[in-house]
């Protein structure tokens, strides 16, 4: 990948801003052939040294609220939107909500069958 798709891709993800690469851009096709090809293989060496770079889902917020809720209260629907959290590809912050979901909803389950007469 070149210099500038990667930029463009660093962009498109958000990683960088439009200020930023505009000014990117300028300095590569300011740069000389040599520096270009320089600037291009130093980004072939930074892919190569991370092959395998994992896309995780982006969690909802309003379903990780909607999760907790309903783990408190002590219906099924914490539980399964904890073990869906905790299973899936999310990352480790959203897997560690969903555990918390999930045993939420284990102790609010133990509770209420205790409680029972």
């Amino acid at each position: 990948m070149s210099f500038i798709k990667k930029i463009e891709d660093d962009y498109t993800k958000g990683i960088i801003t439009l200020k930023e690469i505009s000014k990117l851009r300028v300095e590569y096709h300011n740069a000389s052939s040599e520096t270009q090809i320089e600037m291009d293989l130093a980004n072939e060496e930074e892919k190569s040294l991370n092959p395998k770079k994992i896309d995780f889902k982006k969690a909802s917020e309003g379903w990780v609220i909607v999760g907790f809720i309903l783990s408190v209260l002590g219906g099924w629907g914490g539980l399964i939107i904890g073990i869906n959290y905790l299973g899936g590809n999310y990352n480790d912050k959203t897997k560690i909500k969903g555990l918390l979901m999930v045993v939420i909803s284990i102790m609010m389950w133990a509770i209420m069958l205790n409680s029972q007469p």
